[in-house]
């Protein structure tokens, strides 16, 4: 397996149909969640959406990714912004 260029990142996610996340250099396919799983975040998206309304914040559902540090992009399933 072979390191990437955070740039070629993007170029390949724009002519793949998966889920991919690039970690230190190296692109990962990302399985898709189990109905259980969706279940849970669902259930946590709409509780967390209650609890923030009206507060300057969003709350944002899966698929979004967040660069969690410089070249390090992990696609989310539930995140909320201040």
């Amino acid at each position: 397996m072979s390191q990437c260029p955070f740039d070629d990142y993007f170029k390949i996610r724009e002519t793949s149909e998966h889920l991919l996340e690039y970690i230190d250099g190296f692109v990962y396919m990302s399985p898709s969640p189990s109905t259980k799983h969706q279940r849970i975040s669902s259930k946590l998206h709409i509780k967390l959406g209650n609890f923030l309304e009206g507060k300057h914040c969003e709350v944002f559902h899966a698929p979004f990714d967040i660069e969690l540090k410089n070249e390090m992009m992990k696609e989310q399933k539930l995140s909320y912004q201040i």
